[in-house]
Parts: C-alpha cells; structure tokens; sequence
C-alpha cells in the first residue's frame, strides 16, 4: 500500500518547485496526478511524465480512474504526491474513499472574486465551502507554497475568505 505523503492543489500541476523541493522534503517516489481533461491529451501528459526526475513514477489519472485504482491497490507502494489542479477534485477523492488525511494548497491564482490567504494562494467562498466539507470529514487544510513558507491554516484561510 502507497503512503499519500502529500496531496496538493496546485494549478500548475508537476513543476519545478514540487519537483526540486517538495519531493526532496518528502522523499516522494510517485506522482499521481488527477485530472478530468488531462488523460485525453497524450502530448501534454507526456510533458508532465518528463518533467519528473528519473527517479519518480508519474501516473495521470481522471477522479474516477483514481478511486477505482486506490480501492483496488491503494496505488500501489511508494510515497506518492497526490497532485489536482482544483479543491473540487480532493472532496470527490475523499468521498469515493481515497485516505487523504491533508489537503495543501499551493499555486491557486488570482481571479475576481478571489482572496489571498497566503503567498501565491487565492480561494473563492465556493472553493472554502469545499474545504468546510474536507475539514469536516477531518481532513487538514492548509496553504503552504514552498516547505520554506509558513502553514496557514483553515481558520486562518476561512478568516480572510469571510471578511473580505
């Protein structure tokens, strides 16, 4: 059984940073990324496989592929970064039974209607009623860009998206 060392939203998928920083503070081997869309374009998931070092399996998979995979073989082995481009995608995984435990959101960009509520991280009120519903299901939310950066957490994050 994989261990999901990290799952983050980030809308630029597998890059540099996750690739240089994240997988060297985690130790990360695997690499899922889950994507409704990407799967039907090879040429661009081909771009995301190559961009991982030698050493980190990239496997790219719709929601429904995923939970299908995590219930029949819980991925496999490995430390795996579970990777979205979204916070919807996260809940869907968790209620199809995929064990997240944590939810980091790392580069969600701005966009009217957006808040920041840390360093390259904005969220809507849709998006924090998601991450309501994550955090009720005890799931730990929490923005975090770089592991340099400081944890924000979800009442930090609820707190900015509230007032603002």
């Amino acid at each position: 059984m994989a261990e999901i060392a990290l799952c983050r939203v980030d809308t630029r998928l597998l890059h540099g940073q996750i690739v240089t920083r994240w997988k060297q503070q985690l130790n990360l081997t695997k690499c899922i990324i889950v994507d409704n869309e990407l799967p039907k374009n090879d040429l661009l998931s081909q771009i995301y496989v190559s961009a991982a070092p030698a050493d980190m399996k990239v496997k790219i998979y719709d929601e429904a592929k995923a939970i299908r995979i995590w219930n029949k073989n819980q991925f496999a082995e490995g430390r795996v970064l579970l990777l979205l481009n979204n916070i919807e995608g996260c809940l869907t995984l968790a209620e199809g039974g995929v064990d997240i435990k944590a939810v980091q959101l790392g580069g969600l960009p701005g966009a009217p209607g957006r808040v920041m509520v840390a360093k390259s991280v904005q969220v809507n009120k849709e998006e924090l009623e998601v991450l309501r519903k994550l955090r009720d299901r005890g799931i730990e939310v929490y923005a975090q860009m770089t592991p340099e950066n400081e944890r924000v957490g979800f009442d930090a994050i609820e707190r900015k998206v509230t007032q603002s």
